[in-house]
């Protein structure tokens, strides 16, 4: 017998939806991103987006990048990046740690209709694909987002 839950997070329709170390990741339409655990909502970000959150991707921050295992905080005490994509143009990012959430990155975009988006973890840079009305391939650099350093991110349009 299949029991099912039903569990409010958000105000309407969710739109994507990724899976990391028992944690659900969650857009939808009305711009927020939840994370869920064993059932319950953990988080919400509202507005994350000023518009429907067409794409969610989360990097653990310990297992899928292995120059992350350097940092022995991240061993201990593993948290995720959080990329999500809307229809408004943007790409967003967000360090999950401790089931706290903080923006770290807003990347413009010039692909309008982002519908389609993947993460690929390379060494120490982070690629984004965006698509839509066109393409656009970005690079981030992994050890600044998960080492928590201060200042401009280096985004790149490739």
């Amino acid at each position: 017998m299949t029991v099912q839950k039903e569990i409010t997070c958000h105000q309407s329709g969710v739109t994507c939806i990724d899976y990391s170390n028992g944690y659900i990741f969650t857009g939808g339409e009305d711009g927020n991103i939840c994370v869920l655990k064993n059932g319950k909502v953990v988080k919400t970000v509202e507005k994350a987006h000023n518009a429907q959150v067409s794409g969610i991707s989360v990097i653990s921050m310990n297992t899928k990048n292995p120059e992350n295992t350097k940092n022995i905080e991240n061993l201990t005490n593993p948290g995720f990046l959080i990329i999500s994509t809307s229809l408004d143009q943007r790409v967003n990012g967000f360090i999950m740690k401790n089931e706290e959430i903080k923006h770290v990155f807003c990347h413009k975009t010039a692909v309008a209709d982002l519908t389609g988006f993947d993460t690929v973890v390379n060494g120490s840079e982070i690629l984004v694909a965006l698509a839509g009305q066109g393409l656009e391939l970005i690079r981030l650099e992994s050890a600044r987002i998960f080492d928590g350093m201060d200042g401009d991110l280096m985004i790149d349009s490739i």
